[in-house]
């Protein structure tokens, strides 16, 4: 069981971690380290509250109508005074959103592990894509949305983030293979990893 759960840590929180890095190291003189620890709690918490409506209404128009709610409680939380027209919103919200898209597949993985019993390569090889995909997903909108915050458009970048999470959806449940819905869902996420760094790093 320990085991396994190693795996399930190693597999669906590490591409998070790695990509908030990516995003956050040569800016760590633009927030404030005690509060990006806050966000990436309240990251944890959310992703854990969505993950089980994303499961209960497993239907394509419940999963857009809970995209926008997700999308909106971020653009809520990095709409506070307290951080509004501030660059640390930027920072915040990529942390919010990678930890977000990171604990949802570790509570697919673990609900995988709890119905079949065990964890084999093809299951870590899988959710580690899952992973990469959920994270930039949730991570890259995050950063949009601070983004907005911080040039005080935060109408149009929600929207911006909101496009994104549901183009995600659609490539995730066209029905293709599950290797072909892994492929292409990675590929989507990583251009809006690049595409929304470049935007917030002018």
């Amino acid at each position: 069981m320990a085991f396994e759960t190693l795996l399930i840590a190693l597999a669906t929180l590490s591409p998070p971690i790695f990509f908030l890095y990516m995003y956050v190291g040569e800016h760590e003189n633009e927030f404030m380290h005690n509060r990006m620890m806050l966000y990436m709690g309240m990251g944890l918490v959310l992703g854990t509250i969505f993950w089980v409506f994303e499961r209960i209404f497993f239907i394509l128009y419940m999963l857009i109508f809970i995209a926008f709610l997700e999308e909106l409680i971020k653009s809520v939380i990095l709409n506070r005074k307290s951080v509004q027209s501030k660059k640390e919103a930027i920072w915040y919200g990529a942390a919010l959103g990678f930890i977000m898209g990171g604990i949802m597949v570790a509570e697919m993985m673990y609900g995988d592990f709890r119905s079949s019993g065990k964890v084999d390569g093809w299951s870590v090889v899988s959710f580690f894509a899952l992973s990469v995909s959920y994270s930039a997903m949730h991570g890259s909108t995050g950063a949009l949305i601070g983004y907005g915050s911080y040039v005080n458009r935060p109408w149009k970048y929600l929207m911006k983030a909101f496009l994104i999470h549901v183009l995600f959806l659609l490539i995730l449940l066209m029905g293709f293979s599950p290797p072909v819905t892994l492929v292409l869902l990675a590929m989507y996420t990583m251009f809006n990893y690049v595409r929304v760094y470049r935007i917030i790093s002018e």
